[in-house]
């Protein structure tokens, strides 16, 4: 059987609108955002893949300087382990280029919250945004202070 480690390690590279179709995303009409993000240069977003394809894709709107709303949209979930740590290795890198020192972002349910805080992000609204979505569900705002 082969672990993890035995893997070869995902590479980041930058992500495209060829990209975009992979993501896996709640309500389709998504899309046209994440086009709109790209092809707008809004803000810089990459891909995480190995040599089966795409694990993940993630990027930040910087707010203004030091500030940045990050998203991520997982698209495998047999290496979770290995995309938190190289995604939030890559992540604090990138900080460092873009001179962040905050980020966050909204979360929804209890798998998300449980996957930024494996990020290192702590929860700022603890009873959660109410109706903050398009459908009217709860989210909660995520950050990590760098």
């Amino acid at each position: 059987m082969i672990t993890e480690k035995e893997i070869t390690a995902p590479t980041v590279r930058p992500m495209t609108t060829n990209d975009i179709p992979h993501l896996v995303l709640e309500q389709d009409w998504l899309r046209s955002v994440y086009y709109d993000f790209i092809d707008e240069g809004r803000g810089p977003a990459w891909v995480l893949e190995d040599e089966e394809g795409l694990i993940a894709c993630f990027g930040a709107t910087i707010l203004w300087a030091g500030v940045c709303e990050i998203w991520f949209s997982l698209i495998r979930h047999d290496r979770n382990l290995t995309v938190i740590r190289t995604s939030r290795k890559f992540l604090e890198e990138q900080a460092i280029r873009f001179g962040i020192h905050r980020y966050h972002a909204t979360v929804t349910g209890e798998k998300g919250r449980k996957f930024a805080e494996f990020f290192g992000f702590n929860c700022e609204t603890p009873s959660g945004m109410l109706n903050y979505n398009p459908d009217k569900s709860t989210a909660w705002l995520y950050s990590r202070v760098l």
